[in-house]
């Protein structure tokens, strides 16, 4: 009889609060519909009847009687939840399972017959009532579970299956009578059930967090075991032995019992800052040895994915080239275009991360909708959006306590990427050195072996050019000696190339017309290019580089134009043309209508002795290169320009504050 009435006490007053926590939890909600509104009756109708039947039997263990205002009230608490409970239970079946609402409000007509029957003491009759609702309900419920199997509402089919298994449960137990302890513990599951669904799967948008389970759990451990002291105190005080002091033994005695459940507590609290830590520690090391970033992103968003138990995660990073890395399977549709929409929509809109449920702006809201996950982690480092981190919980709808912990882990990843990068550009600097060595010593040897060619044409040309004065020669020899000529003019024009390859950056400074430039370029064309009847158009432009090198733009225009000439056809057009990019440079553009430059090989196109044209020696875009990079400026390749067709060449070259002042001033 002790444990009996100790347990119907224990399940009334642990149902009673959990009732009430999810009553609360429901209240902060900011937006309910019908279904939340009726969930927040149910438990309120719940927490009646266990709060009344607590107090009723609370208040009759001390008073010895079951009279009075008290026990009135607490009564018609327990007779109108038993009432409401089953209505609205089968109420929310209805709406969970048809949009046709109004069939739920007529659930309330068993109301008034429950009433009656709880006034009148036809407890048989309410039982029969009570659980038949129940049974209806469940069915219900069933065909709800069945109706949301799909996989993107499968936590809804779970819980509809559980929460019909615990309605079964407590028709069960009805029969056994409403002062059972086996219906107070039965009527513990529903409760039970619903705050597990919150807890895991964040039902209803509602959130119970670990330390709140720490709590509850703690509190109830407490109250049990004081209930234990208790009656074991009581127990020896029947006997005569020293009651007091047992429970005051007992008392001090439990913490035998509390420093090992705290301890186990503590650590299933501190579980997740343990994972961060093995995180940082392990995972962030063994991703820095991979050298590839696509391969060490995948290696991260597994771990993520791993580690923490979500659905899918996408690492997807800004860039030229977006690279993506996924863990789990992925929405259908182009990815990468909604990925750098919401890339573009981020970089305006700092954040430390975006909650769909939370965010007010409506255009990350959705999409991250259109991309379906429900959290996104910027990659920042410091100012800069090295791309994002998505993740969706699923399951779960709120990451809780994991929001810190993926913020902190997001944070090492961008740290990763930004490690990286500075890896890749101290190799490229490393390359780059090493490719201007190389060159430095190419240019080197080219310029003592140019001077040797040069000296020997120049003497095989004169003895020519006299032989072909002599007038004892014969007609078919002088036409032989003018081809030797041209061969050895065309030879000579080689060894200048490779002596302006091989030649170091001039150190004259002096103010250069761009105009100027365009002119004497196509004036120092070759003869055989005014034979191929191409069009060169110079544009206006009055620009002019203050104390700059002459000699190397000179270079620069002059080879662009005649590559540009060299792949253009009879009737083709050359145009020449220079503009101010602000803050950036004077851009020198060089366009024709040729064959246009295969993408396989447009990266090779400055590298010295590189050359597809017949005859060619290969040194031509490469002396623009070497002079570009010797003003410290770039140069851009466009091709196709037109259709197929076409090729336009652009060279930035920068300019200091003075000379810009100059060049501003000239071409205004």
């Amino acid at each position: 009889m002790v444990i009996s009435t100790a347990l119907r006490l224990l399940s009334y007053a642990v149902g009673g609060a959990l009732d009430l926590y999810l009553v609360a939890l429901l209240l902060l909600k900011a937006r309910t519909g019908l279904a939340e509104k009726l969930v927040l009756l149910l438990l309120f109708a719940s927490a009646l009847w266990h709060g009344g039947n607590e107090i009723a039997l609370f208040h009759r263990l001390a008073v010895g009687h079951a009279s009075g205002v008290v026990i009135g009230l607490a009564t018609g608490a327990k007779l109108l939840g038993a009432a409401l409970i089953p209505a609205l239970l089968l109420h929310l079946a209805v709406t969970w399972i048809t949009d046709r609402h109004w069939l739920g409000w007529l659930t309330y007509v068993s109301v008034p017959p429950a009433v009656w029957m709880l006034r009148t003491g036809r407890f048989n009759m309410h039982a029969v009532l009570f659980g038949s609702m129940l049974v209806v309900t469940a069915c219900l419920l069933f065909c709800s579970a069945l109706r949301h199997r799909v996989p993107a509402r499968r936590r809804f089919w779970r819980f509809y299956q559980s929460f019909a298994c615990a309605l079964i449960a407590v028709a069960a137990a009805l029969p056994v009578g409403a002062d059972s302890e086996i219906l107070a513990l039965t009527s513990l599951i529903p409760p039970f059930c619903f705050a597990w669904f919150v807890y895991r799967y964040n039902f209803l948008g509602l959130i119970i967090g670990r330390r709140t389970v720490f709590a509850l759990t703690l509190g109830t451990a407490s109250a049990l075991y004081l209930l234990i002291v208790r009656r074991a105190a009581d127990f020896a005080d029947e006997f005569d032995v020293f009651g007091r002091v047992i429970e005051v033994a007992l008392i001090l005695a439990a913490g035998l019992i509390w420093i090992p459940l705290y301890g186990w507590m503590n650590r299933v609290l501190s579980k997740r800052t343990q994972v961060f830590a093995d995180f940082s520690k392990h995972v962030i090391q063994e991703a820095a040895a991979i050298l590839d970033l696509n391969k060490r992103m995948q290696y991260l968003a597994e771990e993520v994915g791993r580690t923490l138990g979500l659905r899918r995660v996408l690492v997807a990073l800004s860039g030229e080239s977006t690279v993506l890395a996924t863990y789990g399977p992925m929405p259908s549709g182009d990815i990468l275009e909604r990925v750098q929409q919401l890339l573009n929509a981020t970089v305006h809109k700092r954040r430390d991360f975006v909650f769909v449920q939370r965010e007010n702006d409506g255009t990350l809201r959705q999409l991250l909708d259109d991309l379906g996950f429900n959290y996104s982690f910027p990659l920042w480092y410091e100012t800069r959006l090295l791309g994002l981190l998505l993740v969706d919980s699923y399951p779960r709808i709120h990451l809780d306590e994991d929001e810190g912990v993926l913020l902190g882990l997001s944070r090492q990843i961008s740290q990763s990427i930004q490690t990286h990068h500075l890896v890749e550009a101290k190799i490229d600097l490393e390359r780059a050195l090493l490719e201007q060595a190389h060159l430095a010593k190419l240019g080197e040897h080219s310029r003592s072996t140019a001077h040797e060619i040069k000296n020997s044409l120049t003497g095989m040309k004169t003895l020519a050019q006299v032989m072909r004065l002599d007038p004892k020669m014969p007609e078919e020899r002088a036409v032989d000696l003018d081809h030797l000529v041209g061969e050895i003019g065309r030879l000579d024009r080689l060894a200048q190339q490779l002596l302006v390859y091989g030649r170091p950056a001039s150190r004259e400074r002096s103010d250069v017309s761009l105009a100027q430039l365009f002119e004497r370029a196509r004036q120092a064309l070759p003869l055989d290019c005014s034979d191929r009847l191409v069009r060169i158009e110079l544009a206006d432009c009055d620009l002019v580089f203050e104390s700059a090198d002459r000699e190397s733009l000179h270079q620069i225009v002059l080879n662009l134009v005649l590559n540009a000439i060299q792949v253009s056809a009879p009737g083709d057009t050359v145009r020449l043309r220079g503009n101010i990019e602000p803050d950036v440079g004077v851009c020198i553009k060089v366009s024709d209508e040729g064959p246009g430059i295969p993408l396989e090989i447009r990266d090779r196109i400055f590298e010295p002795f590189f050359t597809t044209k017949p005859g060619g020696t290969g040194l031509g875009l490469a002396i623009v290169g070497k002079n570009v990079r010797e003003l410290g400026g770039r140069i851009r390749v466009d091709s196709p320009t037109s259709g197929v067709r076409g090729a336009t060449f652009t060279v930035t070259i920068p300019i200091n504050v003075e000379s810009r002042k100059t060049v501003i001033q000239s071409a205004s």
